[in-house]
């Protein structure tokens, strides 16, 4: 015959089982509790990136690879003549990963107990997010700014006047120069990051360039004049340097022209021995100025006749340039007009021209025309004719010159 088990006994059987199990559970609850005090809780994020169950210890680890993640994004930096593409990092931009730090054990530390006891185990805890932020390193911000500005600036070059092959000048425009403004980059990229925002522009300002309205405006030759001279002979040699030592020499309004600044000393590089003298000859480019000058409506200003009257202009219409016992012997003209000249020389084949350029309102209507008279031996009266739009206006005397021998 079967024993049987008494009521009492049997809930005093289910009771130490109940109490048994639930012990169990409080033990392993209270184990993860426990566990949860140096760990990240469920439902943690860093942004999208899921810290949950992380250790204290593991979490400084997990914001250097959240950081190198992030700052690995690249950015574009669009200048004024090209694009670079570089990474986040490369410019210093940085996450905050210590207050990040700071702020995601605080808020560990900040859950009681019983919070932890009555959710570990249903997973029950809201989803936390801690957002980053930029940061921007100064230092490194300040050395990439430094660096870019060296492979970046260009300087601006002038406008500037081009006699071509077929002696044609043009204005060849001005090309502006680029420079990083340093200061107001670091401010932009700075301030925009510092929002949480991408900085996807530095621009490259401007520099001013020169003086390239006034250059524009020469347009036009106002005047033009030739003399010969023998090609078979090395005097040839001294016109050509002094020819090219006054080509494209640019005068300003109210502006004084040295022949010998320009052109002088006449040992320098280019100049030969003629007839004992180094640079003999250079002074028939100084009487071909001149006369272009005379011709451009030009004020003259120093100009000293030869002791023998030239071959190759009339009489009063030359002029001599030398250096004696260091006196200077110079010729020299002043731009009387609105614009600025443009001096244009060269050789052809036993031709020396000189012409002058410049805009083709600079003399408003008026033609110019020399003349020679000549008053007993050696003695020349020299004449400047002036015309408006064809019409005679005035004569103005240019003085005499006495010649030893003509």
């Amino acid at each position: 015959m079967k024993k049987i088990l008494k009521v009492p006994y049997l809930f005093f059987i289910a009771a130490v089982l109940l109490f048994t199990v639930s012990f169990q559970k409080i033990v392993n609850v209270n184990s993860q509790v426990k566990d949860y005090e140096t760990k990240i809780i469920p439902n943690t994020y860093i942004n999208d990136y899921n810290i949950s169950h992380l250790s204290i210890g593991e979490l400084n680890n997990k914001l250097e690879e959240i950081e190198k993640e992030v700052v690995d994004k690249e950015i574009t930096i669009a200048l004024t003549n090209k694009v670079k593409t570089f990474k986040l990092n490369e410019i210093g931009i940085e996450i905050n990963k210590r207050e990040l730090y700071n702020e995601i054990v605080n808020y560990v530390n900040e859950i009681d107990y019983w919070t932890l006891y009555n959710n570990i185990d249903k997973d029950k805890f809201e989803k936390k997010t801690f957002a980053y932020k930029y940061i921007v390193n100064d230092e490194k911000l300040l050395t990439f700014l430094k660096n870019l500005k060296a492979t970046t600036d260009t300087s601006p070059q002038k406008g500037r006047l081009s006699m071509g092959s077929d002696r044609q000048l043009k204005y060849v425009d001005e090309v502006a120069g680029y420079y990083l403004e340093i200061e107001n980059s670091f401010t932009e990229i700075k301030n925009a990051f510092e929002k949480g925002e991408y900085v996807n522009l530095i621009e490259l300002k401007e520099t001013a360039s020169y003086e390239e309205d006034t250059l524009k405006t020469i347009n036009t030759k106002i005047s033009s004049f030739s003399t010969t001279y023998d090609n078979t002979i090395g005097r040839k040699y001294n016109l050509m340097a002094g020819a090219k030592y006054i080509d494209g020499v640019i005068v300003y309004p109210g502006q004084v022209f040295s022949f010998f600044e320009n052109a002088g000393p006449y040992t320098k590089e280019g100049y030969v021995y003629y007839l004992g003298m180094k640079g003999n000859g250079v002074c028939q480019v100084a009487t071909t100025l001149y006369n272009a000058e005379l011709l451009a409506g030009l004020k003259t200003v120093t100009r000293y006749n030869h002791g023998v009257k030239s071959v190759y202009v009339d009489g009063g219409l030359d002029a001599t340039v030398a250096v004696t016992s260091g006196f200077v012997t110079d010729f020299k003209f002043q731009n009387v007009l609105d614009y600025p000249i443009y001096i244009s020389a060269f050789t052809n084949e036993g031709t020396l021209t000189v012409e002058i350029w410049s805009n083709d309102k600079a003399l408003g209507g008026k033609t110019y025309k020399t003349e020679s008279i000549r008053h007993g031996y050696g003695s020349y009266e020299a004449l400047r004719h002036v015309y408006q739009d064809g019409n005679y206006v005035s004569t103005e005397n240019l003085g005499r010159s006495y010649y030893f021998s003509e």
